[in-house]
């Protein structure tokens, strides 16, 4: 019963998991963001024109103490007029953020 439970609960875990691609087109200029889900073929897609990219920044979020050790990195693109800020790369290594961004 609980080899079952485990497989069921496993199963649950990868029909609501899903991937994710960020693709920066500089000949069509557009960024296009996809979520594919893993159990079947559903596709989501979002275009944004590039030429709308207001700034291209990394954030530090977290929290770093002696107990809890929160520390991650973000880097977002931000648009002009009403789009939400849109997740480039997360990482829990300044120096891929930085990699990224040079």
């Amino acid at each position: 019963m609980i080899a079952s439970l485990i497989v069921l609960f496993g199963l649950l875990l990868f029909g609501n998991g899903a991937i994710e691609t960020l693709v920066i087109d500089k000949q069509l200029n557009l960024i296009q963001k996809k979520r594919v889900k893993c159990c079947c073929c559903c596709t989501k897609t979002q275009a944004y024109d590039l030429k709308n990219v207001r700034n291209i920044r990394s954030f530090k979020k977290g929290h770093e103490g002696i107990n809890h050790y929160t520390l991650h990195y973000t880097l977002q693109a931000e648009f002009h007029g009403d789009h939400a800020p849109i997740k480039i790369w997360d990482s829990n290594k300044e120096s891929t953020i930085s990699d990224k961004v040079s």
